[in-house]
């Protein structure tokens, strides 16, 4: 997983570093190298990161397109 990846499924669970590194069980300073590239995300992170349920369900509704 690259870090653009992973940005992406931060927005797509909409949660912050500190709380993906709880759920993962490291540190945040660990999510924060990963999202910088300076480290990468170990394979079964990135598989428990892309199995996490999307946050947007609503996404397509009227409100939301009012909002844009």
């Amino acid at each position: 997983m690259t870090p653009a990846q992973l940005k992406r499924e931060l927005r797509r669970i909409a949660w912050g570093q500190v709380r993906l590194a709880q759920k993962l069980g490291v540190w945040p300073s660990e999510v924060r190298d990963w999202l910088a590239g300076k480290d990468p995300v170990p394979e079964l992170v990135a598989s428990d990161i892309r199995n996490l349920p999307s946050h947007n369900r609503a996404h397509h509704g009227s409100r939301s397109a009012a909002r844009e």
